[in-house]
């Protein structure tokens, strides 16, 4: 709360101009410590095991929208200051529910073959959330990836495109067929390689994919 009160404060309309702000959060994650008011909870082993789906999962979900509730603080102070109309406000994720669905091991399984044939959708599900002026509201169904970020970023702010970029701009119109992968990993007492699954885009589901191998 502290750290938040603090970032909050630093925003002010005299320092404006070419001001950028990068913030990230850990607080949607394990331990799901915090309800939705931003209240401690008890320790996660004392209320809910990691093999209860929705349990977890309404954990997850009250921790989110505390977070929810923050960026809300964010806009309104930017309200306040009378920037909100001219400020561009992304927010993503590096990773969706990490345990949820995968089972009651707080970091993955022992072993490689332990791990489902089929990973719940919501887990390598993350936001990318764009606000900014001359942006039409509107939800988007094009297929984005992680490594699309960067130049999202270079043709939202009209920045050149002399330097190559891995990735494709969620802005532009040509966009390759890509294949999409999520890893998981044993726990950091086994050994073994990741586990990756990959995206049946015809059924939308992720499937353990045995035929690859990662270190």
């Amino acid at each position: 709360t502290n750290l938040g009160n603090t970032f909050l404060g630093r925003i002010a309309g005299t320092d404006a101009p070419g001001t950028a702000y990068f913030v990230h959060l850990l607080l949607p994650h394990q331990p799901y410590e915090f309800d939705r008011h931003g209240k401690l909870r008890p320790a996660l082993a004392d209320s809910v095991s990691f093999s209860d789906f929705q349990g977890m999962h309404s954990l997850y979900e009250e921790q989110v929208l505390f977070v929810d509730s923050l960026l809300g603080r964010f806009v309104d102070e930017l309200k306040n200051e009378g920037l909100y109309a001219r400020s561009t406000i992304i927010v993503t994720s590096d990773h969706g529910p990490r345990s949820l669905g995968l089972g009651q091991e707080y970091e993955g399984f022992p072993d490689a073959e332990d791990f489902p044939a089929e990973i719940s959708k919501i887990i390598p599900s993350v936001p990318l959330i764009i606000r900014g002026p001359g942006i039409e509201p509107r939800v988007s169904n094009i297929e984005y990836q992680h490594i699309d970020l960067l130049p999202t970023v270079r043709d939202l702010f009209g920045l050149t495109r002399d330097l190559t970029l891995p990735g494709v701009s969620a802005f532009d119109e040509d966009r390759p067929k890509r294949s999409k992968s999520f890893f998981g990993y044993p726990r950091r007492d086994a050994t073994g390689s990741m586990v990756p699954y990959t995206y049946d885009a015809a059924d939308g589901t992720w499937r353990l994919a045995t035929e690859m191998t990662g270190n």
